[in-house]
């Protein structure tokens, strides 16, 4: 007993309170194969009675990942990994619902209002915590990021309008296919309050020519880390990662149990990096995201990952029971590694996960 316990007990205490990564890399092919997710954009009737001041509606899909418009872990049967998309790409069916929502309101002339999307990524807001669901009677789990550009065309020239970037916070809805519904209700809002009633009047600002326009946004996708080499090294932050141009060339990644830990070599010895934003090995890119180390998938001229890192409470129920025939001390060994067994656990959960390449967020 004496020399058999405590390495059981040891065993025992790693196997309960700590979690396994295994399958914490974001191989391509989990991308690829990804289950995919329909969201039809549903018909909204138009409240507004003034007249929409153009006769058309374009939508330009300029995003680095135009293949969904999100990832989400749904519940069918069992929880699943979805990539997101609709029906005949997103500047396609946007477009459509657009043109349908403003059909009855349009303006007869000579201008087109133009949309450029550079974010539309939908997800799930899963670091919400039990705490502040309590608190606020209901969830809000999903979110848009959205990121467009306006422009009035007229004849062969696009001046531009508005701008706008923001975040928009949705309630949780009870089914999979009310999401399409949820878009388009959020949608026909965002575009109520761009004032693009009166948008037509601006007629002062520098035009385009269509060559310049798209000079304009294809010149962000010319980033080092997108077309060069990949360089082995440590990155510090994401202007390294985006210019391939990590700071330090000399390191070790060290992986447990609870932590990915990356150690720069200086000679004889080795310095932990606590605040490095990923490094490359050379052929593989990796992020850190919480206290793990998650492989990046190259997806379009975006990068996404299987990752995340939010760690849940697992509660567990024992009982343990005492056997009056054998030795107190049996007795309580078994109790404590009957104890450690089924102590309470915190689990990693892992979802898939985008890289704003604008900003270096991670949703």
């Amino acid at each position: 007993m004496k020399i058999y316990l405590l390495p059981i007990l040891l065993c025992t205490y790693f196997f309960s309170y700590s979690q396994s990564k295994k399958n914490t890399s974001g191989s391509p092919d989990l991308f690829g194969k990804m289950k995919k997710e329909l969201i039809v954009f549903k018909p909204q009737p138009n409240q507004d009675n003034r007249l929409f001041p153009f006769s058309n509606i374009k939508v330009i899909d300029k995003r680095f990942d135009t293949s969904a418009i999100g990832y989400m872990k749904i519940y069918k049967n069992v929880y699943e990994n979805y990539k997101l998309i609709t029906d005949k790409g997103l500047s396609v069916d946007l477009e459509s619902f657009l043109n349908s929502f403003y059909q009855k309101k349009i303006t007869v002339n000579n201008y087109s209002l133009v949309i450029v999307l550079r974010k539309f990524w939908f997800y799930k807001n899963y670091h919400v915590g039990e705490d502040e669901f309590l608190r606020n009677k209901r969830r809000s789990d999903y979110l848009l990021n959205l990121g467009i550009d306006c422009f009035l065309f007229n004849d062969t020239v696009y001046t531009p309008l508005i701008r706008k970037d923001t975040t928009v916070v949705m309630d949780e809805l009870s089914r999979e296919s009310e999401k399409g519904t949820l878009l388009s209700e959020t949608l026909k809002n965002i575009f109520g309050s761009l004032s693009l009633y009166n948008s037509i009047t601006y007629v002062n600002k520098k035009s385009l020519s269509g060559d310049e326009l798209e000079e304009y946004y294809n010149k962000n996708f010319r980033k080092p880390i997108l077309s060069d080499d990949l360089k082995k090294g440590v990155y510090m932050n994401f202007d390294e990662f985006q210019k391939n141009a990590p700071s330090h060339t000399i390191f070790e990644v060290r992986k447990t149990n609870l932590a990915d830990d990356i150690y720069l070599i200086n000679n004889n010895d080795t310095i932990p990096i606590r605040n490095a934003w990923g490094y490359c090995d050379g052929k593989k890119i990796y992020i850190k995201s919480g206290n793990n180390l998650f492989e990046l998938s190259r997806q379009g001229r975006g990068f996404s990952f299987i990752g995340g890192g939010k760690l849940t409470h697992q509660k567990q129920n024992y009982n343990p029971s005492f056997d009056d025939t054998k030795p107190p001390a049996v007795n309580l060994g078994a109790a404590a590694i009957t104890q450690l067994i089924f102590a309470d656990k915190f689990k990693l959960e892992l979802f898939p996960m985008q890289l704003d390449m604008e900003t270096g967020e991670v949703y």
